[in-house]
Parts: C-alpha cells; structure tokens; sequence
C-alpha cells in the first residue's frame, strides 16, 4: 500500500473531466446557441402579440384611457387608441409572420435535439463500463439534458400562450419531459460501483485514490455541485408543474371545451363572470410565476455549466470533426429564418 500511494502523495489534485462528446466545445456552443435562439423568439413573441386588443399594452392603455374619460368627464375620447393601431401595424408586418411561424420550426428542432441528448445519456449510463468515466459522464449529461428541457418548456409555454395550441409539439415536449423525470431518478451517483461507502473500508469508499490522498483528494469530479442542484426536489417539481399547467391550457383549448366556456360566459350572471375574470388574473400570475421559475433554473444551470467547461470554447486543439457538425445543428433554423426575412 505505501508503495502504491508514494507515486501519488506528492501530485497535485486534477479534476476528472467529462468527454468532449458529452460537455465538449462545440456541444456546449450549440447550448448556448439554443438558449440564444429560444430567448430571441420569446422576447419577440412577448413585444408582438399576436392578438393586439388583448395584449397587455392595449389592456393598459384602454384601462388608461377609461380612467382619464372618468377624471375629466369626457365622453368623446376615442375607444381606439395609437397603441393598438401601432401594435395592430407590427403584428401585420413581415417580421412578426416570419416570428411566429419560425418559433413552431425551432420547437420542433430543440425538441428533437434535446431526446437526442437525453436518449444517448440513458445508453451511456448503460453502456458504459468505465467506472469513474461513467459517473463524470453521467452527470455532465445530465445537467446539459436539464437545461435543455428548461429552454422547451419556456419555448411551448410561450407559443401556447400566443393561442399556438399544436397538439404535435406538447405531444414532443411531454416526451421531454418524462425523459427528463427519468434521468433524474435513474443513475445517482451513490449507486456507481466504487461510489458507496463500505464498512470493510471504515466506511469510506473503496478507492486507491481515497485510501491514499492524505487529506487532498487526488481525483476531483466537476459538476459535483451542479449534480446536487440538478437533481434536487426542486427542479423536478417545477418541471412537473410546468408541464401540468401546460396540459390544462392545451386541453382547455379543445374546440368542446372552448364552446362549452363560450355558452357558459354568455348564460351566466355578473358576478360568475367577475369569478371568471378573478379566475383568468390568478391564471396569468401563475403562469408568470412558472415562466420565472423556469427562467431561473435555466439560468443557475448555464451558470454551472459555462463555470465548468466555458473555457475549452477558446482552445482550437477541442474543436473536432464531430464538434463543428454539433453547432451546424441549428444551421437550418437560422438560414432559413433570415431568408424569409429578406425574401420578398
């Protein structure tokens, strides 16, 4: 034992690091590529609305103007302002139809990008026989497939909320997110062999490197702190909710039970109606607390992940074959939208 720990007492700790494949440059460029797309759409999508008198500005204005009508006793102010004249020009203008006409295309494509990740994350837990490769592995993947499905969930939630209800992309982001409640429940790290501490070792783990570190730990796993904060109670619940509160507003956007809310509206005294706008107001504040919520575990996640692996983006030697055609990904989404933009 002396003899096999002197080789390593002197060495300085070097962190294990998880496959280019799995976290390399071009993996995490088309990463930050998604994110980078995803937010494009949405801020758009949320600056164009696609119904301009029920947007939020014209809800506004109108709330504004009905309360100057009232302080100066003026009945000849016009119902129709400039805001929905202008919002009404900006939803018809080439831009906006090429907006939201692209957001469903890069649904489709995210989505089936990030199955792709986490499907090849659940064969490389399984394949895998390198005990130590395995667990570095596992958790990288797991934390890029996490940040993945937080890009969709926001990308459908908006393009539901702009009354794009395709039965075809939620029927792909419901996918996404039982894969993503598997991987997290699937491979934690205590069940690694080699990972689990064992009474015949003074219950500690049963490694050379442990056995031998003196107190400085030889070998380093990264992402240790974004597998604890990945695969928390937390982020799968959100995730859960999220998906819950987009099922209902997908079902409730059935032609039956949007008829049905129809009759009922136009049969129903004041006050259900007043209960039903109560109702409507607590809606869109929980859907905003979701999209938050969301926003912020897509954040901490990115965080995590550029913290770790950012810095082989600058190192040319990273940048294979397989890590160019990884950012080539998004290449047809892109083109295609800014040739529509600049075609007549």
């Amino acid at each position: 034992m002396q003899f096999l720990c002197s080789g390593i007492k002197n060495k300085e700790p070097e962190p294990a690091v998880p496959e280019p494949d799995i976290a390399g440059p071009g993996v995490t460029m088309a990463y930050i590529m998604q994110i980078f797309l995803g937010s494009w759409f949405i801020w758009f999508s949320i600056l164009i609305p696609r119904d301009p008198k029920s947007s939020f500005a014209a809800k506004a204005a109108r709330t504004l103007r009905r309360l100057r009508r009232r302080y100066l006793k003026q009945s000849h102010l016009r119902e129709e302002g400039r805001t929905e004249y202008w919002l009404a020009i900006l939803r018809n203008c080439r831009f906006s139809e090429v907006l939201f006409s692209t957001l469903v295309e890069f649904q489709e494509a995210q989505v089936f990008f990030t199955l792709a990740v986490q499907l090849a994350s659940i064969s490389m837990l399984v394949l895998n026989e390198s005990i130590s490769a395995k667990r570095i592995d596992w958790v990288a993947a797991k934390l890029f497939q996490a940040g993945n499905t937080f890009v969709v969930l926001l990308v459908q939630a908006e393009q539901q909320r702009q009354r794009m209800h395709w039965w075809y992309t939620y029927l792909l982001t419901l996918i996404v997110c039982v894969f993503f409640v598997a991987i997290q429940r699937i491979g934690l790290e205590s069940e690694f062999i080699g990972s689990e501490e064992l009474p015949e070792c003074s219950f500690k783990l049963p490694s050379i490197l442990k056995t031998c570190d003196y107190g400085v730990g030889v070998y380093i796993p990264t992402f240790q702190e974004a597998a604890m904060e990945d695969s928390s109670d937390f982020s799968l619940s959100i995730v859960l909710i999220s998906l819950s509160f987009i099922t209902l507003d997908q079902v409730a956007q059935t032609p039956r039970l949007r008829n049905w809310g129809v009759d009922v509206w136009q049969s129903t005294s004041k006050a259900v109606k007043w209960m039903t706008k109560f109702g409507s107001v607590v809606w869109s504040l929980l859907w905003l607390v979701m999209n938050c919520s969301l926003a912020s575990l897509l954040l901490s996640t990115t965080d995590t992940i550029l913290r770790e692996v950012g810095g082989s983006l600058s190192e040319k030697d990273n940048w294979t074959f397989g890590q160019i055609v990884a950012v080539l990904l998004w290449a047809p989404v892109v083109f295609k939208y800014i040739y529509l933009n600049i075609s007549a």
